[in-house]
């Protein structure tokens, strides 16, 4: 997911002189993360290395859990094994599945980690023409490959079971499960509040330095990077935003978004151009705003109703933006 969030950095002084803010900075799943921690004045810099340490060490092991690109990664080595039989995973790998399991039947399949065959088909990232977009029959043939509903969790005993050859792909959730990660170091280290930010994706706890909730910009849907929508005040929450209008394609005049309905095999045509979450884990907002921007304004705001669930919805109307958000998400603005 690219980034649509950002922290909005205030010029005043810190409230409380004993306290301050330690930023920490790296790379980690093809992108870069961002800490923020307050702290006690006067912090060692051994302090600061150590925590550092423990953080890109956290990271490295969710990558390692996680990523495509590794070939003996937790993940990878679950898809290379046949269907039809039980096979024991970590810990980590169980929560993560348990929950998107969890957002794909909330969402109704809107949310789906088994998409992978079919964002490949569709080729994003490369020069498309009119002979290279999908047919149908091939579309319907790659989708006997997908539904996470042919995956089956065992949490308690940490297997999983697929009953088809599926393939899985986490990338629309393991940014947010990271930041997660990386917030239970902090909290391990006695840190309690913080800022943590991998690819956009954002958790935070307690207050800034200056005895504030912190304050996350919401980026305007443009090819233009830093200028803010909507400033939102939060704590104790993760917060995602999944958007298209900066990862599509055109053929002939049609324009075809990213974001494909993993239902049909093909790419959303509504007009949401992005979609914040707040939600108790960064992990859960990063599914649910993907899984509400295949929804589409109305269905996904019925369900946010529905479900208590925080969210802020912009979407293109007559070649202006326009703001729509649940009743749950009035009280960060």
């Amino acid at each position: 997911m690219t980034s649509f969030l950002f922290i909005l950095l205030l010029a005043a002084c810190d409230s409380n002189p004993s306290l301050t803010s330690l930023r920490l900075s790296g790379s980690t799943m093809g992108t870069t993360y961002n800490v923020t921690a307050v702290v006690e004045s006067g912090f060692s810099t051994q302090i600061q290395d150590d925590l550092q340490l423990k953080i890109d060490t956290e990271l490295s092991l969710i990558n390692q859990l996680m990523s495509t690109y590794i070939a003996d990664s937790d993940l990878m080595l679950l898809n290379a094994q046949p269907p039809g039989e039980w096979v024991s995973i970590s810990a980590q790998l169980a929560e993560i599945l348990a929950l998107s399991i969890e957002v794909g039947d909330l969402t109704e399949g809107a949310f789906d980690i088994t998409v992978g065959p079919l964002v490949e088909i569709w080729g994003f990232g490369a020069a498309i023409t009119q002979d290279d977009l999908p047919d149908a029959d091939t579309l319907s043939r790659l989708k006997e490959f997908t539904g996470y509903q042919k995956l089956k969790l065992n949490e308690l005993e940490k297997k999983a079971f697929k009953s088809e050859d599926i393939r899985l792909d986490l990338s629309a959730i393991a940014k947010g499960y990271a930041v997660d990660r990386v917030a239970q170091v902090l909290e391990n280290e006695g840190i309690r509040s913080y800022l943590v930010e991998v690819g956009g994706e954002i958790r935070v706890h307690g207050n800034s330095a200056r005895g504030e909730p912190w304050r996350i910009g919401i980026e305007v849907p443009s090819l233009m990077q830093g200028e803010t929508q909507k400033a939102i005040s939060v704590t104790n929450k993760g917060i995602a935003t999944s958007g298209d209008y900066r990862n599509f394609f055109e053929v002939d005049g049609v324009r075809y978004s990213h974001t494909l309905d993993p239902r049909t095999g093909w790419p959303v045509k509504h007009q949401l151009a992005s979609v914040t979450v707040i939600a108790e884990s960064s992990a859960k907002a990063d599914s649910l705003a993907t899984g509400f921007s295949v929804m589409g304004v109305a269905k996904a705001m019925q369900l946010a109703e529905k479900e208590g669930i925080a969210v802020f919805f912009v979407q293109r109307e007559n070649n202006e933006f326009v703001e729509y958000y649940s009743s749950a998400f009035g009280k960060y603005l």
